[in-house]
Formats: C-alpha cells, sequence, structure tokens
C-alpha cells in the first residue's frame, strides 16, 4: 500500500527566520546584455521577510531609474496594478515613463494603459526645494470607467488635468493652481491644506450643461451642481 506520508523532497523550508526591515541600493547598474542599450542606473528599496516552514516569503521592493531614460511596467491579466487600483476584472496593465534629469530637478512623460487602451497621457515635472517637493503635471484621459459611482459623473467623456503644487515638508499641500475639464464640468482649486493647522482652499466647479450630482457620503444630501 502507498504510503500516505507526504514526500519530503516536496516541500521547502529554511532552517530561521528572516526578516529584513530595510534594504536600501542606492546604486545598481545593469550592464548591456540586461539593460538591453549601455549602462542603466537604478535604485533600489525595500524590505524582505521568510518564515521557514512552510516557506513563505513576502517583500516590497521599490525600483527607481535615475539616469534619465525609459522605465516601463507591464502586467497580464490579473496583476497587482489592477487589484491594486480595483480595475474591473482586474485587465492588462502597461506603464510608460521617460524623463530627463535627476529627481531632484526631473521633467517626463508618461503613458498609461489598460487593456490595450491608454487611459490617460501626461507630462510631469519634480523639483526639490527648501519648501518641499514641487509637481507639476498635465495631460488627459478618459478616467470614467474606472471611477467610484459617487463621483464618475464629474469624468464624463475624456478629461483634461493641469495641476501644480507643493507637498510641504511639514506634510501639507500648497495647490499653486488645479484644473479639470470634462464633457460635464469644469472644476478649479487654489490654497492650501494643513492636517496639522488652519487650511485655506478655494474650489469652483460648474456643470457645463445639464446639473451634475455629487454623493459626498452615505448619509449625506447629494450636492447638486
Amino acid at each position: 500500500q502507498p504510503s500516505q506520508q507526504p514526500s519530503q523532497g516536496a516541500s521547502s523550508s529554511l532552517p530561521v527566520s528572516i526578516d529584513v526591515k530595510q534594504i536600501d541600493l542606492p546604486e545598481i547598474a545593469l550592464g548591456q546584455e540586461l539593460a538591453g542599450s549601455g549602462i542603466a542606473e537604478l535604485a533600489a528599496k525595500g524590505s524582505l521577510q521568510a518564515d521557514p516552514s512552510p516557506l513563505a516569503i513576502e517583500s516590497v521592493l521599490n525600483v527607481s531609474r535615475h539616469d534619465g531614460k525609459q522605465v516601463k511596467a507591464s502586467e497580464p491579466a490579473g496583476g497587482i496594478i489592477a487589484n491594486l487600483l480595483k480595475l474591473p476584472n482586474a485587465p492588462p496593465v502597461n506603464i510608460v515613463v521617460s524623463g530627463s534629469g535627476p529627481l531632484a530637478n526631473w521633467s517626463g512623460v508618461g503613458t498609461f494603459m489598460v487593456d490595450n487602451r491608454i487611459v490617460t497621457q501626461f507630462t510631469g515635472r519634480h523639483q526639490l526645494s527648501d519648501k518641499g517637493h514641487h509637481i507639476e503635471a498635465k495631460g488627459d484621459g478618459e478616467f470614467e470607467p474606472f471611477l467610484p459611482e459617487k463621483i464618475k459623473s464629474l469624468f464624463a467623456g475624456k478629461t483634461s488635468f493641469d495641476l501644480a503644487g507643493t507637498a510641504t515638508a511639514s506634510g501639507g499641500i500648497d495647490i499653486e493652481q488645479a484644473t479639470i475639464e470634462s464633457d460635464s464640468v469644469h472644476g478649479a482649486a487654489t490654497g492650501n491644506v494643513d492636517p496639522k493647522g488652519a487650511s485655506d482652499l478655494a474650489v469652483e466647479l460648474a456643470a457645463k450643461d445639464k446639473p451634475v450630482t455629487i454623493d459626498v457620503g452615505n448619509s449625506a444630501v447629494p450636492i447638486l451642481v
């Protein structure tokens, strides 16, 4: 009679647990065989945890490329990005970002695709100053299918956006200007948001044609724009 015991060679284990709380690799150089052209300069940060038996490994690793060249991320259906964004049916996702300059003074362009369809294309810029991280972004896209029911009416059709602001060192946000323009509304915002103090934010939202309803909470009265 065949043995009912599992084969000892069928499982994997480690003699001890491993818990690496911080991985910091500021300079990684990939040769031409891996990078495809020239030398790719990367940086990686993250953590790693492994339990011995049964073998289970959990890792978080953020990889960035700082030589000003193109970065690509591509996932088949059912991938991590689609699940994090809660995209219906978890379709394939493709992200391409290319730019120039160090992170402290970087500018570039990007494309985000879902199920082989372009969702958004944008240009962006990041500058590091004594006030914090200054960010500019401008582009357009079709966001309505991917947004919650409560706000998707604001982004009907094709939506363009133009943003400029600073994420301050104290944890606040200074909005120099922020505008959205969709088939249904025009919106604009300026001011600052300070989670540790007083905020001063002005928001303007106007419907272009028929009124748009915004549901801002389960028990709240919907707002008519």
